[in-house]
């Protein structure tokens, strides 16, 4: 802490100085960029295997219009929401990077600040430097 000197005959006051914050290294979020959408794309496969096996198992009960009943009261109990019919979508387009076979630009730019970040935050904690 530092104090400032006073001007006009007052007592000095204290203020704290913030230590800048380096910036992190480009490889260091490109590693991070890279995790991070490993991460999307092994959700999105889990996703897509357990959306795959209940589909072959049991087609009339995915295609039914209404969530079963009794599934939905224990689901409710147990998890204290309700089941919903909607999707939870990643953050990035899984689809577009699977066209592309590599994490596109647009998917890069999503994970960009995430990345940016973590890298801060691990540098801040001594992980990385």
């Amino acid at each position: 802490m530092r104090k400032s000197k006073p001007t006009d005959g007052t007592s000095a006051k204290l203020f704290l100085v913030k230590p800048h914050q380096p910036e992190p290294s480009a490889a260091l979020v490109e590693e991070l960029i890279e995790s991070l959408a490993h991460t999307e794309f092994a959700q999105f496969a889990m996703e897509l295997s357990g959306a795959r096996t209940m589909f072959r198992k049991y087609k009339a009960l995915v295609e039914a219009p209404g969530f079963p009943e009794l599934l939905r009261k224990h689901y409710i109990e147990e998890w204290e929401h309700a089941p919903e019919d909607e999707c939870v979508e990643s953050d990035i387009n899984v689809l577009s990077c699977m066209e592309a076979d590599t994490i596109t630009p647009e998917a890069r730019e999503q994970l960009l600040p995430r990345a940016r970040q973590i890298a801060q935050d691990w540098m801040r904690q001594g992980i990385a430097g």
